[in-house]
C-alpha cells in the first residue's frame, strides 16, 4: 500500500488546526491530535513537526458498527501532517 500525499501552504500545527476546524464544521469527530514530535522531544530524541489527527464521522459508522462491532477498528480515519524538509505534506 503507498500513501497518497498532498502539500500545504502552511505549518504542520497551522494545517492541524485548520483540518480539525474543517471536520468539525462538517460534524466529524476528531477522535486525537497525537503530536508525534513532541513525543519524541520528551524521549530526549529530535523530530521535525509531525502529528496524527484520528477521526470518524459518528452517523456513517455508526450504522456499521449497529451491525459489526468489530468493523470499528477499520471505520477509523487518520491524517499524518508532517515537516518534510520544510515542506508540509498531509497523508
Amino acid at each position: 500500500m503507498s500513501l497518497t500525499t498532498t502539500e500545504s501552504a502552511h505549518s504542520v500545527p497551522a494545517t492541524v488546526d485548520r483540518l480539525i476546524a474543517a471536520l468539525g464544521r462538517r460534524g466529524i469527530t476528531v477522535f486525537a491530535r497525537i503530536d508525534h514530535a513532541a513525543g519524541a522531544r520528551q524521549a530526549g530524541l529530535e523530530l521535525a513537526d509531525e502529528e496524527l489527527v484520528i477521526f470518524r464521522d459518528p452517523w456513517a459508522g455508526g450504522l456499521f458498527m449497529e451491525r459489526d462491532g468489530a468493523s470499528g477498528y477499520e471505520l477509523t480515519l487518520g491524517l499524518l501532517i508532517w515537516d518534510a524538509t520544510g515542506q508540509t505534506l498531509i497523508g
